[in-house]
Formats: structure tokens, C-alpha cells, sequence
């Protein structure tokens, strides 16, 4: 009864959060960004993902520049139960790698991922909307445990 009252109330069963981002490969000619998800389902029964999507952007002096966008399809979440999933976005342009050399460079800099989740709660959707700031020395630091 009290899960019932709780989504009555207007409160999402579900949570979704960035837990990291890292670099995982570097070239060239692109760059590949591994995004974590956790997915908490506090709901007595399983859920299902119908699909996530968010975007990467990053801070150039007062525009935003756009990196990549990241997709995962549809997902089964266990009841009462969490998940973890890796979304790797690649970023192939030369221009933004000239940006991301700069982001790099300066200390404090950050990216920002910000996206939907969609769940399937059977007689409607629910989108949970996301968002984490992750700044370069993070980033950084995962080149350097390789």
C-alpha cells in the first residue's frame, strides 16, 4: 500500500543516475566516452526500460558544444532490485577534439550529461530526466588507471 500511496502521490518508483564517465579509448581521429548508468527500481514487481537517451556537452566559453549523444534500448530492471549499464558515446570530429584538447588543458573544466529515461509502468510511461556535471581532472584521472 505505501509503494501505491507513493505513486499516487506523483513519486517515480525509479531512479536512474550517471555514476561515471571515463575515457576509455583515444585516438586520432575519436574519442570513445563510457557512460555508467545505475538503475534503482523500488517497485514491488519489474519494470521495464523502454529506452534512454542523453546527451554530452561541454562549455565553450558562453555556447554549449555538443559531444555525443548516447542510446540504450530496452532494458528489464528486476523488482526491488538495481543495474548497472555501460553506454559508450563516440565523439568523431576533429573541431570538438580541438575542444576537448582545451577542456583537457583546463583545470575544473567539465562535461555535463543530461538525458530521459523511459519506463514501461504498464498502463502509462514515466520519463526520468537525469543529469550529472563530471569535471577533466575525473576524465583525466581514468587515462591514467590504464
Amino acid at each position: 500500500m505505501a509503494f501505491l500511496s507513493r505513486v499516487a502521490s506523483g513519486e517515480v518508483p525509479c531512479d536512474i543516475e550517471v555514476q561515471d564517465a571515463y575515457l576509455s579509448d583515444l585516438s586520432f581521429t575519436h574519442m570513445e566516452l563510457d557512460v555508467l548508468l545505475f538503475v534503482k527500481n523500488e517497485a514491488p514487481f519489474g519494470i521495464t526500460l523502454k529506452e534512454v537517451t542523453f546527451e554530452i556537452t561541454f562549455p565553450v566559453g558562453e555556447r554549449i558544444q555538443f559531444l555525443g549523444k548516447g542510446t540504450m534500448g530496452e532494458q528489464s530492471i528486476p523488482a526491488d532490485g538495481s543495474v548497472s549499464f555501460t553506454v559508450p558515446v563516440i565523439v568523431e570530429n576533429m573541431a570538438i577534439l580541438m575542444v576537448l584538447a582545451e577542456f583537457f588543458k583546463t583545470r575544473g573544466a567539465s562535461i555535463t550529461i543530461k538525458g530521459t529515461a523511459v519506463v514501461d509502468m504498464k498502463l502509462t510511461n514515466l520519463k526520468i530526466p537525469f543529469e550529472r556535471t563530471i569535471t577533466s581532472d575525473h576524465i583525466l584521472e581514468s587515462l591514467q588507471k590504464e
